[in-house]
C-alpha cells in the first residue's frame, strides 16, 4: 500500500523505496552492498555512525555499529521488498521493508523494519531505520554519550553490553 504524494526531485516516496529496493536486491555495479552510502542517508546520521566508530576506535580499538542500518546487513546476500510507504507527520516518511534471508540449510530468516526518510537538499535522504530493537538514531544516541563517558576498558565493555547489534 502506497500512501504518498509528496514528491522530491520528481519522485514520491514510495518511488524512492522502490529504487532503494532494487539497490539493495541487486548484485551488480549498481548494488548497495559493498559500495559507499552515505550520499543515500542524511548527513545527521551520517554523524552519529562516523561518532560512534571514532568513539569506539579510540576506546576500544574499532568500529562498534558494523552493519549498514539500510541493509540490516554487513556484506548483502538477502531479498528485500518494500511493503509499504506512508507519511508521519510533516516531514517524515516511512518505507516498511521485509527482509528475507535464505541459508544454505534451507532455513529462511524473515525480519520487517523500516526506513524512515525525509526531503533535504531537494532529495529523499535516510533519517533512520527502526528494528525490532528500536530506533538506530536512539540506539547511537545513547551509545555514543556512554562512549564518551566511559573510562577504561571495563566501562566500554559496559556500553557495548548494552547496546544491541
Amino acid at each position: 500500500q502506497y500512501r504518498d504524494t509528496t514528491r522530491v526531485n520528481g519522485l514520491t516516496a514510495g518511488d524512492y523505496g522502490r529504487n532503494l529496493m532494487r539497490r539493495l536486491n541487486d548484485t551488480g555495479p549498481n548494488a548497495w552492498a559493498g559500495a559507499t552510502n552515505e550520499t543515500e542517508y542524511h548527513p545527521s546520521f551520517v554523524t552519529m555512525i562516523n561518532e560512534n566508530g571514532r568513539l569506539a576506535g579510540r576506546n576500544y580499538g574499532g568500529p562498534d555499529y558494523e552493519g549498514d542500518p539500510v541493509c540490516q546487513c554487513q556484506d548483502g546476500g538477502a531479498e528485500y521488498q518494500v511493503i509499504s510507504a506512508n507519511q508521519a507527520g510533516s516531514r517524515f516518511f516511512h518505507l516498511r521493508f521485509g527482509r528475507s534471508s535464505r541459508f544454505a540449510n534451507g532455513h529462511v530468516d524473515r525480519t520487517e523494519y523500516t526506513v524512515v526518510i525525509t526531503p533535504y537538499r531537494g532529495h529523499w535522504r535516510v533519517w533512520d531505520v527502526v528494528t525490532r530493537e528500536g530506533s538506530t538514531r536512539m540506539l547511537l544516541t545513547r551509545h555514543n554519550a556512554c562512549l564518551r563517558a566511559a573510562g577504561g576498558a571495563q566501562a566500554i565493555d559496559r556500553c557495548f553490553a548494552r547496546a544491541p547489534r
